[in-house]
């Protein structure tokens, strides 16, 4: 089961490979009898199985629509199958997250052994237990409405499936309560958990990275506000949700944790560049200790911006409102009683300063990830992963965070009548639209730095994925900027922003009246989407086929 690959030196505690083949083709190790690489089968069928899951209810929900565009004589009213996957986004919405968790769970594993050990059984069988849970809540929230046609459908606010049947609720209401159990039984194993004697690792390291820490922190409360929003839809009825103040809030709360999965996937990318420019010397594989700070700025800002949703309405007089209907993440803090200027420029401010904080602490990240150097030698180039995960990273919050430039402008540049400019308007709702195609950048993330992942712990940091794996990589990259690209063509041959669902599909029957024009952004935008959804399956099989013998030099 375990994959030989190094030995551990007698001075030092540090690993050292047994024997090296020249550099060429491939990085080649002799087998160890001494110490053994962890095989991560929990990791790569966990993270396989919801990613699969994932962009397979996402192909499908998009075929249905682009079938629904092309026909000629069809009433634009969604079939039953696109009503059902669509009432699934919520529960869709998890894998990224939970994936992601499960990844620093791994990382957290191969930095205390060296690679060696996997995370402890019980933790293997909490993934295990949170990836079945997740898939069994989506199948539900699937094959319920195409059972009964319209008679049972997802909240998408509550995560519970509303329907007539006793026998579907339970266990909808069932796989939450394991998904949210298991989900934390991860969380303690990661924080808590010695996987791995002393003498396998520098005891001068810090236990746990900033990386993990935190994507731990930005797991609990993704986590924490939908569960609480799970439980408060429970005992509110589907029509009196919309007069619940405490129901208000948390589905707003759960708006505020839009841009964890992404942040995870940067920080933890930068932790992968660390751990191959500086394994053991030096920082011991971790990023800077400035941008270690901007891992803790970026995700102290996100909490900082969920308490102040949840504990604000608390004061007397204190109120909470989405901010932008455009931008996820947007919410503005008020106290309408409050009749002091400094007190309403204080909260403007804080309506504002996590984005600041995310564009500057981003920013900074990226910047670690290209600064950083070896301490002693050459400094590795930048592998073809990191160079995705950055690409990926800068075109979702290049417009998510654009957007919220685009509709802060909006408010604050207005005439004398109060209405905004008619190009700020068209300029947010453009960025509006572009920002649903990159909708697949968490997913896509998460992937790629489990490839990498599993290819520097067999290689002690020293090689890659397979090459044809990095070009599925670069494949994936491209389709989303080619997507986010026919959206810009769509306005530019409209003079209006395209109407965008949040999957990036494109409803064209309204935007082009003309018949081959239309035919021809469906037909870029179905390559685009078929290229993306292949590569992502090509990236799962090479996690399986991953070996030592495969691996790629740098």
């Amino acid at each position: 089961g375990k994959l030989p690959t190094s030995t551990l030196s007698a001075s030092g505690g540090r690993l050292e490979p047994s024997a090296t083949v020249a550099r060429g083709d491939h990085v080649r190790k002799q087998a160890s009898p001494d110490l053994e690489f962890a095989p991560m089968r929990s990791l790569i069928c966990c993270v396989s199985v919801l990613a699969l899951a994932y962009f397979a209810t996402c192909a499908v929900l998009l075929g249905c629509r682009f079938r629904a565009q092309l026909a000629a004589d069809g009433d634009g009213t969604p079939s039953v199958l696109s009503r059902a996957l669509e009432g699934a986004e919520s529960t869709l919405n998890f894998a990224p997250m939970l994936s992601v968790l499960f990844l620093a769970c791994q990382m957290q594993a191969v930095r205390l052994s060296g690679g060696h050990e996997d995370p402890p059984s019980w933790v293997a069988e909490c993934m295990q237990a949170a990836s079945v849970a997740l898939v069994v809540q989506l199948a539900l929230s699937v094959l319920a409405p195409l059972l009964r046609g319209d008679g049972a459908k997802c909240n998408e606010d509550a995560l519970v499936i509303d329907a007539h049947e006793a026998w579907v609720k339970v266990l909808s209401c069932a796989a939450l309560l394991v998904l949210y159990g298991a989900s934390a039984g991860v969380c303690f194993g990661t924080l808590g958990t010695p996987w791995a004697p002393a003498e396998a690792y520098d005891p001068a390291v810090r236990a746990h990275s900033a990386a993990v820490d935190c994507t731990l922190l930005l797991t609990a409360q993704f986590f924490l506000v939908h569960l609480c929003l799970a439980v408060v839809g429970l005992f509110v009825r589907p029509r009196a949700r919309s007069g619940s103040r405490i129901f208000q809030v948390l589905k707003l709360a759960t708006q505020t944790a839009y841009y964890g999965p992404m942040l995870c996937v940067l920080f933890i990318g930068a932790r992968l560049r660390a751990m191959q420019v500086d394994p053991w010397l030096g920082r011991g594989g971790e990023p800077q200790a400035w941008a270690q700070g901007c891992f803790y700025v970026c995700t102290l800002a996100l909490i900082l911006q969920t308490l102040l949703v949840v504990a604000l309405p608390l004061l007397a007089g204190g109120d909470v409102r989405r901010g932008s209907s455009l931008t996820k993440g947007d919410v503005e803090v008020m106290l309408p009683d409050c009749e002091s200027a400094l007190a309403r420029g204080v909260f403007a401010l804080l309506r504002f300063l996590p984005c600041v904080a995310l564009c500057v602490g981003v920013g900074l990240v990226i910047a670690s990830i290209v600064m950083i150097s070896s301490p002693v030698g050459e400094t590795p180039p930048l592998p073809a992963t990191v160079r995705c995960l950055i690409g990926l990273t800068m075109l979702f919050f290049v417009t998510r965070l654009g957007l919220w430039a685009a509709v802060a402008v909006r408010d604050f540049w207005r005439d004398d009548a109060g209405r905004a400019g008619s190009t700020v308007r068209k300029a947010a709702k453009a960025l509006h639209s572009a920002a649903a195609t990159v909708y697949f950048c968490p997913m896509l993330g998460v992937l790629f730095a489990c490839l990498r992942l599993r290819a520097q712990q067999v290689s002690d940091n020293r090689g890659s994925p397979q090459m044809w794996a990095q070009g599925a990589m670069y494949t994936c990259t491209v389709a989303v900027l080619v997507q986010l690209l026919v959206c810009l063509g769509i306005g530019c041959a409209t003079g209006r922003a395209p109407q965008v669902d949040e999957k990036g599909g494109f409803l064209l029957n309204q935007e082009l009246a003309h018949p081959a024009l239309r035919t021809f952004f469906i037909a870029v935008q179905t390559l685009a989407s078929a290229t993306l959804y292949v590569g992502a399956t090509t990236v799962c099989v090479a996690l399986f086929l991953l070996q030592p013998e495969t691996i790629a030099a740098e």
